[in-house]
C-alpha cells in the first residue's frame, strides 16, 4: 500500500527521520503545523503541492508566519 502525497508531505514537515544539526530546519509543532494546514485550506492547496511543484517558495506565495518560514 502507498501512502498518499498528502500524507507524505505531512510526514516530511512535522517528524524527525534523524538526528539534525541545530541549523537544521526543525519538523513544524502541531500549532505550527495547524496553522500551516489552515492557510493551505484557505489558498484551496493542499500539503501535496509542495512535492508535486517542486518550487515550495511559489508555491507558498503569500505565507507569513514569524516562526515557520519557507525554509
Amino acid at each position: 500500500m502507498s501512502m498518499s502525497l498528502n500524507a507524505q508531505a505531512t510526514l516530511l514537515l512535522t517528524t524527525w527521520f534523524a538526528k539534525a544539526a541545530k541549523s537544521d530546519p526543525k519538523p513544524l509543532k502541531p500549532a505550527e503545523w495547524g496553522r500551516l494546514a489552515l492557510w493551505l485550506k484557505d489558498q484551496e492547496k493542499t500539503p501535496a503541492g509542495l512535492l508535486e511543484n517542486g518550487a515550495a517558495a511559489a508555491f507558498l506565495n503569500g505565507w507569513s508566519d514569524p516562526r515557520i518560514t519557507i525554509e
